[in-house]
């Protein structure tokens, strides 16, 4: 494994369920979840609602690449999703494992969309260095 990604945007809701923010935005989440609902291979219990799109890529693929594709996709709703993050939390969130620290620059484009969705930007960088 030399690095492996994975690249979501989540909005997270006390005021709105899945199938709600599905209807709002007019796209259907790939992952979701209610208050209470027990956390996959867990006993944690979910806070709020959530509603999860993926980038759609690989794991393998590059971190850029997920960020590019995630973006794109939700392009067309970025107006209705500023609209939900007033009152709820929109995350763009990037998960890598790495063998060794990868570069983590963001072009100041990437960042004003973010901003115009209204999105926190959440990284977790997980470095395993050798086998």
């Amino acid at each position: 494994m030399s690095e492996e990604c994975f690249v979501q945007l989540k909005i997270l809701s006390n005021l709105l369920l899945p199938k709600e923010i599905d209807s709002y935005v007019g796209v259907i989440s790939d992952q979701s979840w209610k208050a209470g609902d027990y956390r996959k291979n867990t006993r944690i219990t979910e806070k709020s609602n959530g509603w999860v799109l993926n980038s759609g890529l690989g794991k393998q693929e590059r971190l850029i690449s997920h960020i590019n594709k995630l973006l794109e996709r939700i392009y067309p709703y970025r107006e209705k999703l500023k609209f939900l993050s007033q009152n709820n939390t929109i995350e763009f969130s990037c998960v890598v494992y790495s063998e060794e620290v990868p570069p983590l620059y963001f072009e100041k484009d990437i960042i004003e969309q973010l901003s115009m969705i209204g999105a926190t930007l959440d990284i977790d960088l997980y470095v395993l260095g050798e086998p």
